[in-house]
């Protein structure tokens, strides 16, 4: 549709500056407003982690509510330009949130302030930028005069032909401030993006995916084609260097070249045949990484088998190669002490190898186990996870398996250096503790014997941090227990002491 003149609506004219005083508006990559579903509030409410998670990977801009802003795009002598595409970028985030054509007449946005930058094709290419504030109220027409024009692009030699992975340069004289895209040949998604250097020269990385693309070099807002090359992608070009065969638990190297493994790239362990977005086992460290070959640190998981050395694409669209690992079968013995201390912190990321996790079981008093006390401890715990008492620890992989070690420990000392054993109804029962609290750790009022749920109501107080708590008594009199409860997100969370205290 051509907008033609439209007398009866207010146009929103911006003054416009000088060319040679004012660069190219650029946002950045190209990111749309987009509303996901979140999860539910109560589920936020009980779980404090996930309403952390939530709010720092929601886009707030998008979830804002939306008004219609209309847009007319006007040659320098007042000439509708419906062949021209408009794009918006907010000016609080600096963000490029919205592309349209200017025959489209209008774009949806949140409110906010707004730079309005309008391209049309042709030689030379004219833009213009107008500014507009999206408001309470629908704001007026804004009017984008096409009143600068984009220096001529040249373009130096660009390779038709890479390897999955690989880089291809595209040097750029005249105009450098647009961005390079790349995008199959037969349309879809943007493959890949990046921008030009300070020398004008321009390096994107090919997709995984060998076949025929097309990059461009385009304006960044509105992504506007300036110049454009068919590339052919092939087979990638890297060379894994492995051992054959590892110990469980052994650490190993791992070195790789070829134009399709670059500086900052990270090698996973994954389990053989795992999909190209698996969850890795384990990643490799980077030992030598400023240019080619280069090498990477493992360290063997703890259950034998097959698996796969993968470099992914790091924008994760692929594998660009594999190289297939044994790891042989090993004796483990579990470094702990005879004797932990409720009382102070216990590093188990110091005994706990890569890839493996405990069970604690508690121990009968003829030594024999006969209760799961804790599992799934892993190397996030930092205090042992079950009372004082005898227990037997073991080693397992942390996907489950066969017991790899066990070892018998005596858990002694406490939590509580002192509670106030007694307390009028709505007092303050005051708690010493004997080390500070780990994040998520509380302190909470139950009945004497009642179970602690995670997501229960108790009265409580948290004791990240500190050396002493308060808990308010309830206004019932009775006995209770206010009980120490190592949080751990993720899992049950672990009473670690019980003591009795008496309301009356």
């Amino acid at each position: 549709m051509r907008l033609g003149p439209l007398p009866a609506i207010a146009l929103v004219l911006a003054a416009a500056p000088a060319l040679a005083a004012e660069t190219y508006p650029c946002a950045g990559e190209y990111r749309p407003l987009e509303r996901r579903e979140g999860p539910p509030d109560l589920l936020k409410a009980i779980f404090l982690p996930l309403a952390v998670i939530d709010a720092l990977t929601r886009d707030h801009l998008a979830d804002k509510p939306r008004k219609p802003v209309p847009v007319r795009v006007v040659t320098a002598d007042g000439a509708p330009a419906a062949e021209a595409r408009v794009g918006f970028i907010h000016a609080g985030e600096g963000r490029f949130v919205a592309e349209v054509p200017a025959s489209s007449g209008s774009a949806a946005l949140p409110e906010g302030r707004y730079r309005v930058v309008a391209a049309l094709p042709g030689k030379p290419v004219r833009w213009g930028v107008a500014e507009v504030t999206v408001g309470a109220k629908t704001p007026a027409t804004v009017a984008v005069r096409l009143d600068r024009t984009i220096p001529a692009v040249a373009a130096g030699a660009v390779e038709t032909a890479a390897p999955a992975g690989g880089t291809v340069t595209v040097p750029i004289s005249g105009f450098t401030e647009g961005r390079l895209g790349m995008v199959a040949a037969g349309g879809g998604k943007m493959a890949a993006e990046a921008e030009l250097d300070e020398t004008g020269a321009g390096s994107i990385r090919v997709p995984s995916k060998p076949g025929t693309y097309r990059l461009a070099y385009m304006l960044c807002a509105p992504r506007l084609v300036l110049a454009e090359w068919t590339i052919g992608v092939g087979a990638a070009d890297l060379r894994i260097a492995a051992p054959d065969s590892v110990p469980a638990g052994e650490a190993f190297t791992v070195s790789a070249d070829g134009r399709s493994v670059q500086a900052g790239d990270t090698p996973d362990l994954l389990d053989s045949g795992a999909g190209p977005d698996a969850d890795p086992v384990s990643s490799g460290t980077t030992e030598a990484g400023a240019a080619g070959p280069f090498r990477y640190g493992f360290r063997a998981p703890v259950k034998a088998g097959r698996y796969e050395i993968a470099f992914r694409h790091p924008v994760g669209d692929g594998v660009l190669g594999r190289r297939t690992i044994t790891v042989t079968e090993k004796a483990f013995s579990l470094d702990l002490p005879d004797e932990i201390s409720l009382a102070a912190p216990f590093r188990f990321a110091d005994v706990i190898p890569e890839g493996a996790k405990l069970e604690v079981w508690a121990l009968s008093k003829d030594g024999k186990p006969f209760r799961l006390a804790a599992e799934d401890v892993g190397k996030d715990v930092e205090r042992f996870p079950a009372p004082a008492g005898r227990y037997e620890v073991r080693l397992l992989p942390a996907d489950g398996g066969k017991v790899l070690a066990r070892r018998g420990v005596t858990v002694t000392g406490r939590a509580f250096a002192s509670v106030t054993g007694r307390v009028r109804p709505g007092g303050a029962i005051e708690a010493v503790l004997t080390t500070k609290g780990a994040f998520f750790d509380k302190v909470v009022l139950l009945a004497p014997g009642q179970g602690y749920e995670t997501f229960g109501e108790y009265p409580e107080a948290d004791a990240n941090t500190e050396t002493a708590v308060t808990v308010t008594a309830p206004k019932k009199p009775g006995k209770y227990e206010l009980v120490y409860v190592l949080g751990r997100p993720g899992h049950d969370d672990a009473v670690i002491e019980r003591v009795p205290v008496e309301v009356r």
